[in-house]
């Protein structure tokens, strides 16, 4: 066997704004992706349930019940794979507003070949900017008031400061922030999930309770200096945990 090609790759990785869109553009492309081979796989499970996959067949002609049980299921996955396309064409829509943005920020050039302002005026994407995640199922005390989500691990901070409970990420400057979210949790009913500006909860990222267990959000928002951002639960007092792993993560990157 064939050693495999690792790259080396060392702490410090400096990317431009253009690579960071081409990233962004590629992770997209690659979800996609992904989505088109799970649907794939539940036509399949369909062609085998009535024995029209080519080279195979069930062992037996399926129930009734196990049609039901089949349609549930392909129905759940469906349902989900169409909350995962709503996100990513959200996410789309977002880079190629910046790629908008950077095309109005060029100037022109006078006779003497003189350019203009032009994108480079943008903050770096490496600037301001922060990550931070919960992994170690977290212990979650909802509350009417909102219960404001931890996220002590795996901490990458730069220019944004965080409160001792991990709770609190305040900005520095003023200008427009890239925040997305994504908390893996079941929520009752009457449960909603909202990153909260100041305590005031921002509507467009807000989610309320469904039949997943994964709720993500990603908007631009104008923020001013010392805004503090936290991503909160809000529901009848009750005890819950995150999952393990990505329990939760947040990131915050400024980009205007």
């Amino acid at each position: 066997m064939s050693a495999p090609n690792i790259p080396n790759i060392t702490p410090v990785i400096s990317i431009d704004r253009d690579d960071a869109i081409n990233l962004l553009l590629s992770s997209i492309a690659l979800e996609e992706l992904g989505l088109s081979h799970i649907l794939n796989a539940e036509g399949e499970k369909i062609q085998y349930m009535l024995g029209r996959l080519p080279g195979t067949s069930p062992p037996a002609p399926p129930t009734i019940d196990q049609m039901l049980a089949m349609n549930e299921s392909v129905r759940q996955t469906l349902n989900t794979a169409m909350k995962n396309e709503m996100h990513l064409y959200s996410k789309l829509e977002t880079v190629l507003g910046l790629l908008n943005a950077d095309r109005a920020g060029t100037g022109t050039k006078s006779g003497q070949g003189t350019a203009g302002t032009n994108a480079s005026a943008h903050p770096a994407w490496t600037a301001t900017h922060a990550f931070a995640a919960s992994t170690s199922n977290q212990t979650v005390e909802i509350d009417s008031a909102g219960t404001a989500i931890r996220f002590p691990d795996n901490q990458v901070l730069s220019g944004v400061m965080k409160n001792a409970a991990n709770t609190v990420f305040t900005v520095p400057a003023t200008g427009h922030y890239l925040v997305t979210w994504m908390v893996n949790i079941g929520l009752a009913a009457s449960d909603f999930i909202a990153l909260t500006i100041n305590n005031v909860i921002y509507a467009p990222a807000m989610l309320t309770s469904s039949d997943n267990t994964g709720y993500t959000s990603t908007v631009i928002v104008p923020l001013a200096s010392g805004s503090n951002l936290s991503v909160k639960i809000f529901g009848p007092g009750r005890t819950t945990s995150l999952f393990d792993g990505a329990g939760a993560t947040l990131t915050i990157v400024r980009v205007k």
